[in-house]
C-alpha cells in the first residue's frame, strides 16, 4: 500500500488515531452486546462486531506502519512482519460476513460500512489508485462516527434492555425476599429486602450460610402461625410473625439455576393481607349473624302467615257452615217434605266444601250469588241494589258481613 505514502505523517497519524479511538468505541459496544440477555441473531451480531474490531485494529497498524514508511505489517516483533497488501485481505471475512447478516436480518444500512471495508481489499486499492488515500479518511471517519453512534445508542437504551446487570439489579430491588443457596449451605443470592427481614429478626450479623439463614427464620421462639415443611425442610411453606408485628409467608422450594439445581426461600409480606383476611372473617361472622336472625324472623312469618291462614279458613268454615245449617234448620222448621225441596236441601248440603273452595278464588261477585241463591231455596230473598266495591278486598268484607246478618236474621226471627 505505497499510496499511503504520499499523505504526510501527521495525516496518517491522525487517521491511525481515529481507528485506535473508533476501535476502543467498538470494543465498549461489543462488551455492551454480550451483556444484553435478549436480541436478535445476537450470536451473528457479536460475530460481525468482533471482525468489525478487527478491521478496524488492523488499518490502524497499517497506518501506523505507513507513518514509518514500511510496506509492511509488524504483527508482534520487526522479525515478523507481513505485506501490507496481503493482510488487508483478512478484511474478507467482515465483508462476506456483515453481507450474509444484512441479507439475513434485512438491514441495509450496513451497505456503507460494507463498502468502507470492502475499499480495503487488495483489488479496491489498485482500482482506486491514487484516490485511495482519500476513500480511506472517508471511510474512517465514517466508521469513528459508526463507533460514537453505536455507544450513544447502547447508553441510551442501557434501560431499556435487559442485561445480567439489569435482572441482578431487579432481584435486588424487589420488595419480595429472595434466597438462593446451594445444596451445601453456600449462599449464592440474598436480596435486599431479605436482609432487612434478617435484620427485623434479630440478625445483623452477615450470613454466608443459607443454614443459618433458615434456622433464624424459622426459629422456636418466634410466633409461628403455620409450618408445612417435608422431612429435609426443602419444599413447603410457612407463616411467621416479626417482632415488629409484621407478618410474613415463607416459600421453601428447589429451583434450576445455572447447570444445577439450588435452594430458594421467597419471604412475602402480608401483612395487609393477613388484616383484610381477619376483617373479612369478622364480616362474615356478622353476615353469619345477621343470616340466623333473618331465618328466625322468616320462621316467625312462616307461623304467624299459618295462623292468619287458619284464621281465614276458620271464619270461612263459620260463615259457610252457619249459613248452610241456618237454611236447614228453617227448611225443616217448615215441614215442606216435597221431593223438589228435599232435592234443593240436598244440593245445599253438597256444595258446602266447594263453597269453602271457592272463597280462595277471592270472587265476591260469585260469593254473594251463592248467598243469594241458597237462601232461595228456603223461601228468603235477598233484595240487590247497585254494586259491590271495587276493591275485592272491601267486597269480600261487604259479601261476609251480608252473609252473616242474613244468616243471623233467618236463624233468630224465626
Amino acid at each position: 500500500m505505497e499510496v499511503l505514502f504520499h499523505l504526510n505523517d501527521v495525516s496518517l497519524l491522525l487517521l491511525g488515531t481515529a481507528c485506535l479511538s473508533a476501535m476502543a468505541l467498538q470494543g465498549a459496544h461489543l462488551f455492551v452486546l454480550a451483556l444484553w440477555r435478549e436480541s436478535p441473531m445476537r450470536v451473528g451480531t457479536l460475530v460481525y462486531e468482533a471482525l468489525l474490531m478487527v478491521h478496524l485494529l488492523l488499518a490502524s497498524v497499517i497506518l501506523r506502519e505507513a507513518c514509518a514508511n514500511y510496506a509492511y505489517v509488524s504483527l508482534w516483533s520487526r522479525s515478523f512482519c507481513v505485506p501490507a497488501i496481503d493482510a488487508s485481505w483478512v478484511n474478507v471475512a467482515p465483508v462476506l460476513w456483515g453481507t450474509i447478516l444484512a441479507l439475513v436480518a434485512r438491514r441495509p444500512i450496513m451497505v456503507a460500512e460494507l463498502v468502507v471495508m470492502a475499499c480495503w481489499l487488495p483489488p479496491f486499492v489498485w482500482l482506486l489508485g491514487s484516490a485511495w488515500p482519500w476513500v480511506v479518511a472517508i471511510g474512517v471517519a465514517f466508521m469513528t462516527s459508526r463507533s460514537l453512534a453505536c455507544v450513544a445508542l447502547d447508553y441510551r437504551r442501557g434501560g431499556e434492555l435487559v442485561t445480567r446487570f439489569s435482572l441482578a439489579e431487579v432481584v435486588n430491588t424487589a420488595q419480595e425476599g429472595i434466597l438462593c443457596y446451594k445444596a451445601d449451605g453456600r449462599i449464592l443470592v440474598m436480596n435486599d429486602a431479605m436482609r432487612g427481614l434478617l435484620e427485623t429478626l434479630g440478625c445483623r450479623s452477615v450470613l454466608v450460610d443459607a443454614c443459618e439463614v433458615r434456622r433464624i427464620l424459622l426459629s422456636d421462639a418466634r410466633e409461628i402461625h403455620e409450618c408445612m415443611l417435608d422431612a429435609n425442610g426443602d419444599v413447603g411453606e410457612a407463616w411467621i410473625t416479626a417482632p415488629n408485628s409484621t407478618r410474613w409467608r415463607l416459600v421453601f422450594d428447589v429451583v434450576r439455576l445455572g447447570m444445577g439445581h439450588c435452594g430458594r426461600v421467597i419471604a412475602t409480606d402480608v401483612t395487609e393481607l393477613m388484616k383484610l383476611n381477619e376483617e373479612l372473617d369478622a364480616t362474615n361472622a356478622e353476615l353469619a349473624l345477621v343470616e340466623d336472625h333473618l331465618r328466625a324472623s322468616l320462621a316467625v312469618v312462616d307461623a304467624t302467615a299459618e295462623l292468619d291462614a287458619l284464621a281465614h279458613m276458620r271464619a270461612r268454615v263459620h260463615d259457610v257452615i252457619g249459613q248452610r245449617l241456618s237454611i236447614l234448620h228453617r227448611a225443616l222448621e217448615d215441614g215442606d217434605l216435597s221431593r223438589s225441596h228435599l232435592g234443593n236441601l240436598r244440593e245445599m248440603v253438597d256444595t258446602i266444601m266447594a263453597d269453602l273452595a271457592m272463597r280462595e278464588q277471592a270472587d265476591p261477585k260469585a260469593d254473594l250469588m251463592s248467598v243469594i241463591e241458597a237462601f232461595e231455596l228456603i223461601g228468603v230473598g235477598i233484595d240487590v241494589s247497585g254494586s259491590l266495591p271495587d276493591r275485592d278486598e272491601v267486597a269480600d268484607a261487604f259479601v261476609r258481613v251480608v252473609r252473616e246478618a242474613v244468616t243471623n236474621a233467618v236463624r233468630h226471627a224465626r
